[in-house]
């Protein structure tokens, strides 16, 4: 996953995630996930790029015919050197999808509760995120989609 975003200071961040997942279970089980991030940041006084904080999480999970969903519970941990945030962060998050009977397309949701940490200089707001993502399967391998998502607090 590419993420990119901009901040009303300028401040530029190009992100690669690297997303390493297990589940189990088809109407029900658990998940757990990895993610390993690795950042570009562009700045006034510069750029730098490197290693940012990993988040580890995990969860129950689900299926009702063709809704998918998956909660969870995460913490970010401040493994980054100076492109990571430097504290302890909480989350609590539920995706969810919805696949059409022929699976062909899909819609998916995103909503997630970030409790910010406090780091050495600041003791950031809490975040709240939502997201929404469109897809169409293409092929047997290939899904294609496109989405938003929103920092909304």
């Amino acid at each position: 996953r590419i993420i990119f975003s901009r901040n009303e200071t300028g401040i530029e961040t190009l992100t690669n995630n690297l997303i390493l997942k297990y589940n189990d279970g088809d109407t029900s089980g658990k998940w757990a996930f990895l993610i390993l991030p690795y950042k570009y940041v562009n700045s006034n006084s510069g750029s730098t790029s490197g290693i940012g904080d990993v988040t580890l999480g995990f969860g129950p999970r689900g299926r009702i015919d063709n809704f998918h969903w998956l909660s969870y519970g995460a913490l970010t941990f401040p493994t980054g050197d100076e492109i990571g945030n430097g504290r302890l962060d909480k989350k609590i998050g539920l995706l969810t999808t919805y696949l059409t009977p022929n699976r062909e397309f899909q819609i998916n949701g995103a909503f997630e509760y970030n409790f910010t940490g406090e780091n050495r200089t600041r003791n950031s707001p809490n975040e709240l995120y939502a997201g929404i993502l469109a897809a169409k399967k293409v092929s047997d391998e290939i899904i294609f989609g496109a989405g938003l998502t929103d920092l909304m607090k």
